[in-house]
């Protein structure tokens, strides 16, 4: 029986025979790990979700299988500081094969106790201990700074002790890293920012041409074109799409897919798919730049700059990205998404305006009409009735607009 190859759901292993098939190399981002490894530099790797961050960090652990390389997911870790830096010595300890002998636990506090762990530790062998930290955000704020901090204070020592140029730190996380990378009392300001992108056209035709060669199935040039126009190469849902064409090829025998196919497999992704459900929700419940998407939806131009936190929060859940320096969302499908709840806001927005301006107007007339039956006027009588047939004029007005958007 033929398998279907592709795979969208949870992170992949390059050393994983299932998996290695459809493995996508980060050649580009990948050279500038090594070359921060090469200079002992600490690296931290941005991307928004469902990019392929830890997919990215297994890659650069199996490129240095003969370094001690640990990679450590933070993700479900002891809330209380002295129960992870317990686990994070052990867990250390274990993925070494080999204990420390240090009994110099001189201080009271958890961190300090750890930094000096860290500064006593012997590496066995010459090559270097890289440790990569997979999801920071699992950490709350105050004990990841904490962290952080301990690593930086170990890397401006490197000149008194010469063991720790030997330590080489990674950072990742669905989290706003640059809270902790950028300015210069932030913790982890000492590490090179490398991010991570949308695949491009070449490595979208490495993927498709997985089809080709373990079933003899071809997306033609039009499914191609297609797939790349609406996906801008993203990773995730490049993989979804595929799961669901060559699961309909191979149920109806198909030995081609063309740019229809791709149509009917957008409609089932977006049935199906809990990254786009994940995604509406956040936006919708959490208010993520809803102001922002409305401005971008109506094509007003806004420069992209990641110190803006609005930006940062909206590019860290992977709604926008960058292009030419501008905010634009992230791709086709992601604009399918968020049209809808934009044009409801939208909506709302002018209902709520309509029923200020009417109950204004009625407000104002009913008191004019007071007044002027107090002074009997005719001026104040016309004045009334203005107002009254604007309060009419307004909830007509009102009353269509509701006809046409309902």
């Amino acid at each position: 029986m033929r398998e279907n190859p592709y795979k969208y759901l949870g992170p992949l292993d390059p050393a994983s025979d299932r998996d290695k098939l459809i493995f996508i190399s980060r050649e580009k981002e990948l050279a500038k790990v090594k070359e921060a490894i090469n200079k002992n530099n600490y690296c931290a790797i941005f991307a928004p979700r469902q990019t392929g961050k830890t997919t990215f960090l297994r890659q650069i652990k199996h490129e240095y299988l003969g370094h001690t390389c640990i990679l450590i997911s933070l993700e479900l870790t002891p809330p209380e500081p002295a129960p992870f830096y317990n686990w994070i010595r052990h867990t250390i300890e274990e993925a070494c094969g080999y204990k420390q002998d240090f009994n110099g636990f001189e201080y009271d506090d958890p961190a300090s106790q750890f930094l000096s762990y860290l500064k006593h530790f012997k590496i066995k062998g010459k090559n270097k201990i890289i440790f990569i930290f997979d999801e920071i955000g699992g950490l709350s704020e105050e004990v990841a700074e904490k962290f952080l901090s301990i690593w930086r204070v170990l890397y401006h020592e490197r000149g008194e002790i010469s063991e720790l140029e030997r330590f080489v730190v990674i950072i990742s996380g669905a989290v706003d890293l640059l809270k902790f990378t950028f300015k210069e009392t932030s913790p982890f300001n000492i590490a090179e920012k490398i991010y991570l992108s949308d695949f491009d056209e070449k490595q979208v035709d490495r993927l498709l041409s997985v089809a080709k060669k373990k079933l003899e199935i071809k997306f033609d040039d039009g499914a191609r074109n297609k797939l790349i126009a609406q996906t801008s190469g993203h990773p995730q849902i490049l993989q979804h799409l595929c799961s669901i064409l060559i699961g309909k090829a191979l149920e109806d025998g198909k030995k081609s897919i063309g740019a229809p196919d791709i149509d009917n497999a957008i409609g089932i992704l977006f049935n199906e798919s809990d990254n786009l459900k994940g995604l509406l929700g956040e936006i919708k419940y959490r208010k993520i730049s809803e102001n922002l998407l409305r401005k971008i939806q109506k094509n007003k131009k806004v420069a992209f700059n990641r110190i803006d936190a609005t930006i940062r929060e909206a590019e860290l859940a992977g709604i926008i990205t960058n292009r030419e320096n501008y905010c634009v969302v992230r791709n086709e499908i992601y604009k399918k998404l968020i049209k809808g709840l934009t044009q409801d806001q939208d909506y709302i927005s002018k209902q709520n305006m309509l029923k200020k301006t009417i109950l204004t107007l009625t407000v104002l007339s009913g008191i004019t009409a007071i007044i002027s039956a107090i002074i009997s006027t005719p001026l104040g009588f016309a004045f009334g009735a203005f107002l009254a047939g604007s309060a009419m004029f307004t909830s007509l007005i009102y009353l269509v607009f509701r006809k046409k958007n309902d």
